[in-house]
């Protein structure tokens, strides 16, 4: 069912939802303009620095919380030195918040220009100072930050990277203190390159730490190891997150409540009926189905006008059919959009072979397509459409601005992560699928709905899953809330289409369209038999109408066993008539019809701590990183 999803109606929701598809193209290029600089290769001697001293102190909590304090004075000793960018690694899941950057001039700590950005996958990079040079010149800097393990290396161990293997300089005069919980048992210390196993002395004074180190080289730390008794650890949980998923829940009851106070209108009648193909053409009943007009829709009026006796086909080669005019016009009680697709197709010729109009008939579709939607254009209300796009927009917001929101309000204000606006893209796909298939309802299967619907709802779980492991990093939410923020917010876009309501003129001729397409569906076979005494012809006139309404197989199976003539509009037609080859060659007239009615012409690397996945060496530890020179 391909012109499901591609039919014209897409391209009308299209429309209605472009400002929020623009608005999502506007951030996301601005995104990728202002983050292009990324990655910039430094060139050797152009920022070189080192680091006189380096004092860390790490206040630890039971919970696998800390704050961590950085006082380090940095010597620039390149021809270009503008600051100095400190990468701390979450690569292990780890949180970073209310990140925070100072200078200490005279002994006075003063503001300082810096920004917290991503520059790269499992960092956060803190990039310290302005644009201007600093070469010769030394300055001290304040850096705190409170870190968070969500994975450490066992029950009653903790690692940490006091001072990470990123540091592409060296480091002079470095004190490590590290402030611990009660329930601290001892602790293995490793100082050197990455993956070092030789183990280091440090001072223990109660539950604090001590370790002083003359001189690290580049790309050496130090980790920790650090042992408690049974039961001392515990992790702590960002309820954050958890709470805007309930706000997002929230929103989804006060959908459904609006839905029933507001936007809850009695519904379509439907009565079966016989006398809806007296009052429409099958193309206008097409589009009055599903909102939509498909190319079956548009080859309906072939076999329509063959009823009326307007032109006939030669079968003679039912894979490439020709029409043969019957008629010098359409009559001009007919809809302009019939005489202009006749007019059209013969060009004043007596007959036209269908393969000639590939590639040159789709302009006429076209224009007969926007005619049809002209005439049937206040379909749905107004307001209720208002609302439901935004509704939709409020879903596609939460998952791509709640991120964003998060990584200001807890890491640091300057933290602008703006990938997840690409979950806007997405939103408005769901949302424009769902619509679709609400809008197709009347035509399609109660089950093929709910299996259309389980498959959008399918996708939008794997969209959940991608943006949780690639969209947005666990530093900033973690996962469980991460997925469910979206499942969340793909909810509510859904249930948004539930708000679209027909008008109640759209709902009366609607609801003969679908009286009509149920007697087709219900019709008795002793109804038929005493109907074609009367109309030999039945099964040929509605055909064309079964044919937009989706139900030509349970048409042609009611006939399957009654006594039906050959069409008086076929000709070329040999042999004996036999109803089963005569169906199956009219659906391959119609198969070839439609592709060439509207066939077109063709157009021409970073070094940081480890992932805190285990311990037992230099390396293993959270938290440390590195840094560079700029």
């Amino acid at each position: 069912m391909p012109s499901l999803f591609f039919g014209e109606n897409m391209k009308k929701i299209l429309k209605s939802a472009l400002p929020l598809f623009a608005a999502a193209i506007m951030i996301i290029s601005t995104y990728l303009i202002f983050s292009a600089g990324g990655g910039e290769v430094y060139a050797a001697g152009y920022y070189d620095y080192y680091y006189e001293q380096y004092a860390l102190t790490y206040d630890v909590n039971a919970d696998l919380t800390m704050t961590v304090t950085e006082d380090f004075t940095v010597r620039y000793t390149g021809t270009r030195n503008t600051g100095i960018l400190r990468d701390i690694p979450v690569n292990a899941g780890d949180r970073v918040r209310n990140v925070r950057c100072a200078e200490i001039i005279d002994g006075e700590t003063t503001a300082v220009e810096y920004a917290v950005e991503s520059e790269y996958s499992g960092f956060i990079t803190v990039d310290i100072g302005d644009t201007s040079y600093k070469s010769g010149q030394t300055h001290r800097y304040l850096l705190t930050y409170e870190y968070a393990v969500t994975k450490p290396t066992s029950e009653t161990t903790l690692s940490i990277n006091a001072v990470g293997f990123g540091y592409d300089t060296t480091i002079n005069d470095v004190s490590v203190t590290i402030n611990l919980p009660d329930g601290f048992k001892d602790a293995d210390c490793y100082v050197g390159e990455l993956g070092t196993t030789s183990t280091s002395d440090y001072q223990l004074d109660g539950n604090t730490i001590t370790l002083q180190v003359a001189s690290l080289p580049a790309y050496n730390g130090v980790t920790f190891d650090l042992h408690f008794g049974e039961g001392v650890l515990s992790t702590k949980i960002d309820i954050t997150p958890y709470i805007i998923v309930i706000v997002g829940c929230l929103i989804i009851g006060a959908l459904v409540v609006l839905k029933l106070l507001k936007f809850n209108r009695g519904g379509i009648t439907v009565v079966p009926n016989f006398d809806a193909c007296d009052r429409f053409d099958p193309l206008s009943m097409g589009k009055l189905i599903d909102n939509t007009v498909d190319s079956s829709d548009i080859t309906s009026l072939i076999f329509y006008w063959a009823n009326k006796g307007y032109l006939k086909i030669d079968m003679t080669n039912p894979d490439d059919i020709v029409l043969i005019r019957q008629a010098v016009a359409i009559p001009s009680y007919m809809p302009h959009y019939q005489k202009y697709m006749f007019d059209n197709l013969f060009l004043n010729a007596a007959s036209v072979r269908v393969s000639s109009l590939k590639n040159k008939f789709y302009r006429t579709v076209e224009i007969v397509t926007r005619e049809v939607d002209s005439i049937h254009c206040k379909m749905y209300d107004t307001k209720s459409t208002t609302v439901s796009l935004i509704f939709a927009l409020i879903g596609g917001l939460l998952m791509s601005v709640t991120p964003l929101i998060m990584a200001i309000a807890t890491i640091n204000i300057t933290f602008l992560y703006m990938l997840p606006f690409f979950m806007l893209i997405p939103a408005f796909i769901v949302y424009t699928l769902t619509r679709m298939v609400y809008e197709r309802s009347g035509k399609l299967k109660k089950r093929t709905c709910v299996l259309l619907y389980l498959g959008i709802a399918f996708v939008s779980l794997v969209i959940s899953i991608v943006y949780a492991l690639i969209v947005v990093p666990s530093y900033i939410i973690e996962p469980v809330p991460k997925v469910l923020l979206c499942l969340v917010g793909f909810a509510i876009i859904m249930l948004s289409v539930s708000f679209i309501m027909r008008t109640p003129e759209y709902e009366k001729v609607q609801g003969d369209v679908i009286g009509f397409k149920e007697f087709i569906t219900d019709v008795e076979k002793e109804k038929l038999e005493e109907m074609l005494e009367t109309n030999p012809e039945l099964y040929y006139k509605i055909l064309p109408y079964a044919q937009v309404l989706g139900v030509s197989d349970i048409w042609e199976e009611k006939f399957k066993d009654l006594t039906v003539a050959p069409p008086q509009w076929a000709t070329g037609y040999t042999g004996a008539f036999d109803y089963l080859l005569f169906c199956a060659a009219l659906h391959s007239i119609n198969n070839n019809m439609s592709s060439s009615f509207v066939s077109r012409p063709s157009s021409s690397g970073l070094s940081g701590g480890g992932s805190g996945s285990f311990g037992g060496r230099g390396g293993g530890g959270h938290g440390g990183g590195g840094s560079r020179g700029r």
